[in-house]
């Protein structure tokens, strides 16, 4: 168990189904698209994702769960599946440590790569990736078309190593590969 400030970090094994999926809630508020999981919706969605419960985090303000990080693998991939801090833990640099902790653990794993994703539209997760990207070191980027209608990547101004999905001029989606030991 870690503490951070007035925030404990559990391994995802150490904590229930009812506080994972009550943290998984609360760490989305106010996003994009609304999240409500149930216990037995969030366990389907960590065996269809391939989380891993011993690289996962579920975060607690104080006794109450206020958010998630689940980490999925297969084989020597890691992926940050979702990042969501509650609106009571937000602000207070939490996200930037977590990720920072995320690619330490990644590569002392000895996983080749960890992808992070964002929707553009999200523009605090984007920048966060943005800065832990950069802070990893981060030039490349990994090709993701989940629309079959989407247009071609295109290379942001800001940053001319990363490139972003769009469709009809817009950004939707940014995904960074950070690389592992290799």
């Amino acid at each position: 168990m870690q503490r951070t400030e007035a925030v404990t970090r559990r391994s995802l094994a150490e904590t229930t189904m009812g506080d994972a999926a009550a943290a998984f809630t609360e760490g989305f508020r106010g996003y994009v698209v609304k999240f409500t999981i149930s216990p037995e919706a969030f366990s389907l969605r960590m065996a269809r994702e391939d989380v891993d419960p011993e690289a996962s985090e579920v975060f607690f303000d104080g006794d109450k769960p206020a958010g998630t990080l689940l980490i999925a693998r297969r084989g020597r991939r890691s992926r940050v599946s979702a990042l969501g801090i509650g609106p009571t833990i937000r602000g207070q640099g939490l996200g930037t440590r977590v990720m920072t902790d995320a690619i330490a653990a990644a590569r002392a794993r000895g996983d080749d790569v960890l992808i992070l994703e964002v929707i553009d539209s999200n523009i605090r997760a984007r920048d966060l990736y943005l800065s832990a990207s950069a802070a990893a070191g981060h030039d490349r980027c990994r090709r993701f078309r989940p629309r079959p209608n989407a247009n071609i990547w295109k290379r942001p101004r800001c940053c001319p190593g990363l490139r972003m999905q769009t469709r009809r001029g817009r950004p939707i989606r940014t995904v960074f590969t950070i690389p592992g030991h290799r």
